[in-house]
């Protein structure tokens, strides 16, 4: 079995929620050509379904991600010449703004604010 090098690359390090990103597995092994399958994580759960090689790489486009910071990984399954491996983490950051409403009232006056609160 040959040893295996998975490395994980993002279309953007920082993505506002609700726009995609391609996350881009590359699978270096010692001279063969690597056949299988990458399966991306977010910590423990799947993003995504597993993604086949093509010419040693795996794209997915994804908009599941929520607001934060993801530690993001790729496992590739390996073959019969290459054994499977799993890259470091990526810190995938996706921003978004939410809407506030802050209601204060004394007696019979009431004040409201709202605000938008941006995460990045």
């Amino acid at each position: 079995m040959s040893k295996t090098l998975v490395e994980l690359s993002s279309s953007a390090a920082k993505v506002a929620s609700g726009s995609a990103v391609g996350l881009t597995a590359t699978v270096l092994t010692n001279g063969s050509s690597p056949t299988g399958t990458v399966s991306f994580f977010d910590g423990t759960v799947a993003v995504g379904d597993p993604v086949q090689l093509t010419n040693g790489a795996a794209t997915l486009q994804t908009t599941a991600l929520g607001v934060g910071t993801h530690a993001l990984t790729a496992n590739y399954s390996g073959d019969k010449n290459d054994d499977g491996a799993t890259s470091s983490p990526f810190n995938q950051v996706i921003t978004g703004s939410t809407g506030l409403q802050v209601t204060a009232s004394a007696g019979a006056v009431v004040h409201a604010v709202s605000l938008t609160v941006v995460v990045q």
